[in-house]
């Protein structure tokens, strides 16, 4: 058989494969309907939980490349990808974003928001009538609206700065020998519960009998060569 054929032959199998395995779906499903979940505090005192509330702070995720060869169950999973990495996004945008939108929002028989608890972010990824739905939990507390504006609040975080279980201090670094000093810093602000951070200082090695904690793997470190921050501070924006 000529070369000629043989790719021939390859191009109508493939042809068939991704008839029967993609029924003409060729590009890549993307996540879609980010919102907030949470409970509301209204101006005649009453509450309301389990609130939906449509979040625009992040842009819609696509799955991991076109998928037309895939087989079903490959697509699906990119879409469950897809849906997950948005709500990963949305998950560091906690507090004051999700405040601000949850205090903006506008329903009907809602009038008077006086104060908020973020609690859920969700976002979806179809796959023909298959929707991809992940749900993550976000820390917070009651927030009063009217109080939103002032929010560009600064924590300084001081040595010590215990991070994990048993009393372990944050490493100076964010992996093994990487990441030092900004990233750390950076992913330690986001997990309190803040937008980024703003300044820094360090390093510091420890003593004999404490041990960090680094804060991407949260592997301990219990070398005197480890080092750790003499502070961290923190904004919500």
């Amino acid at each position: 058989m000529s070369m000629q054929n043989i790719i021939r032959w390859i191009t109508l199998l493939l042809l068939v494969h991704s008839g029967f395995s993609q029924a003409g779906v060729t590009r890549s499903c993307e996540s879609s309907n980010h919102h907030i979940v949470g409970t509301m505090r209204l101006a005649d005192g009453s509450i309301r939980d389990n609130v939906v509330v449509p979040f625009h702070g992040v842009d819609p995720i696509m799955a991991d490349g076109y998928h037309w060869l895939r087989p079903p169950m490959a697509r699906r999973a990119a879409c469950e990808n897809a849906s997950r990495e948005a709500v990963e996004k949305m998950q560091l945008r906690r507090n004051h974003e999700l405040v601000i939108t949850m205090c903006d929002v506008r329903i009907t028989g809602m009038s008077g928001v006086v104060s908020v608890l973020p609690q859920a972010v969700g976002a979806e990824a179809w796959h023909g009538s298959e929707n991809n739905w992940n749900r993550g939990n976000v820390a917070s507390t009651w927030q009063n609206c009217d109080e939103r504006e002032d929010q560009v609040i600064n924590k300084r975080y001081q040595y010590p700065i215990q991070y994990g279980s048993y009393n372990t201090l944050l490493d100076w670094c964010y992996s093994w020998g990487n990441g030092c000093g900004a990233q750390a810093a950076q992913a330690f602000c986001i997990k309190e519960g803040y937008a980024r951070q703003i300044s820094f200082s360090g390093p510091m090695n420890i003593t004999a009998g404490q041990k960090t904690r680094i804060i991407s793997s949260k592997e301990v470190c219990d070398q005197l060569s480890c080092g750790t921050f003499t502070q961290i501070t923190c904004r919500n924006w």
